[in-house]
């Protein structure tokens, strides 16, 4: 069943179609792409407001800058964890052992 080595010649499953599905138009799929389009395209967007204060982001970027911290994402919710680099290669390792 399937191709290995020893064969001459793949299994017919593992032989490449060349058939092409025939076009068929739908003016209901046509119409919604071209107001989409439209829509898109009429569209004004604004720069959203940080929602954070300037320390806040000064703060975060010494955090991503410090080579001796580990941010990461929690691994539920929108939380982020703040790890010393030696607890994470420790927690790689842990998971590694398992």
């Amino acid at each position: 069943m399937f191709a290995n080595k020893k064969k001459t010649k793949p299994h017919p499953v593992h032989v490449k179609s060349n058939w092409q599905p025939p076009v068929q138009p739908s003016a209901a799929l046509e119409q919604y792409l071209e107001d989409t389009k439209l829509e898109i395209a009429s569209m004004v967007f604004h720069p959203q407001p940080d929602n954070i204060s300037q320390g806040e982001r000064a703060a975060i970027n010494a955090l991503k800058k410090n080579d001796t911290l580990n941010l990461k994402k929690a691994d539920k919710g929108t939380n982020t964890i703040i790890l010393d680099t030696t607890q994470k290669i420790e927690e790689g390792f842990a998971a590694a052992i398992r």
